[in-house]
């Protein structure tokens, strides 16, 4: 179950664990990295699929939120090239006005969910907070 209240999440993460927010509308991108910052998440932001690229291809990030839809590049094409890349994966959740894709279909290509604009910011706190314990756990597993 999803709590109500972020705050309850606030001691759940840590400053290593790194959200990517892709997202050309600049306003809702920087919404979403001030709430996860303030749960204690090191965030970094892109406004296109190209700029999320860059920063994927040098950083290690836990969790890319990605606009389905973008100039440079959006979240499908996003996540197209993740998946031919090698090594250790985040977990890729899309954000979209409007798709003409089903959550079925968006999780076949790989992507954990999505999330439908207008979305419940408790909602993306929660599934991401669960995504990056996930990948936490498994690491530590290795």
């Amino acid at each position: 179950m999803l709590p109500d209240d972020p705050s309850q999440l606030k001691s759940k993460a840590n400053d290593r664990d790194c959200i990517l927010i892709a997202e050309d509308e600049a306003d809702l991108r920087e919404f979403l990295a001030d709430e996860f910052q303030l749960l204690g998440y090191r965030v970094l932001q892109a406004g296109s699929g190209a700029a999320a690229q860059a920063l994927l291809a040098t950083e290690r990030i836990d969790v890319v939120l990605s606009d389905i839809r973008m100039p440079g590049g959006g979240g499908i094409e996003l996540l197209e090239w993740l998946n031919a890349q090698e090594g250790e994966k985040p977990g890729v959740f899309f954000m979209t006005g409007y798709s003409d894709l089903t959550e079925d279909q968006v999780r076949a290509s790989g992507a954990k969910g999505m999330f439908h604009k207008p979305f419940r910011i408790t909602e993306i706190l929660a599934t991401v907070a669960v995504q990056i314990r996930s990948a936490r756990s498994a690491r530590s597993s290795v």
